[in-house]
């Protein structure tokens, strides 16, 4: 097993590998991925042992070079990489074009700034518990958490409540 990362293009127990091999050999891997993660390299890696003679087996992906549709695959395969840069530039040239007309992109915000602010308010008056004012607006407490700010919270006042707490009257 190879333990480096992806982006490194000298592989040193493939080369060690491919070296041993010879025309007629049978390289088999359990997965596609066991051999590259990145399609560009494996494919690269498949063409190199198919022109050096060497047969390819891939238990998960049910591949074997035997079969007469192989070098089709390979081919195709090959096609590939220059289809995943288009839609990936379409997919930059959309995204931009958009926000030239004002959209964002991302997540909607789960409370408008209003309510932003009105939590921040109930959350600084420090007399609702945290969970009672994310209920209030149909939140989870950790949501509430990313909209309120403990540093606009008046200084020397005591910290939230949480609901094992009471507060003394």
């Amino acid at each position: 097993m190879e333990r480096v990362t992806g982006t490194r293009s000298i592989r040193p127990v493939w080369v060690r590998l491919r070296a041993g091999l010879a025309d007629g050999d049978t390289l088999t891997v359990v997965r596609l991925a066991d051999l590259h993660w990145a399609l560009v390299r494996l494919v690269e890696m498949l063409a190199a042992l198919q022109h050096e003679g060497v047969r390819f087996r891939s238990i998960t992906e049910s591949i074997d070079s035997n079969h007469p549709g192989y070098a089709d695959l390979i081919e195709g395969l090959m096609q590939l990489p220059g289809q995943v840069s288009i839609v990936r530039s379409q997919a930059v040239r959309s995204s931009a074009a958009g926000r030239a007309r004002g959209r964002q992109g991302g997540r909607t915000q789960t409370l408008t700034p209003e309510q932003a602010e009105r939590a921040q308010r109930l959350y600084d008056q420090r007399e609702m518990t945290a969970e009672a004012i994310a209920a209030e607006f149909g939140i989870s407490r950790a949501t509430l958490y990313r909209y309120v700010r403990p540093s606009q919270a008046k200084k020397g006042s005591e910290p939230v409540m949480r609901t094992n707490e009471r507060k003394a009257k």
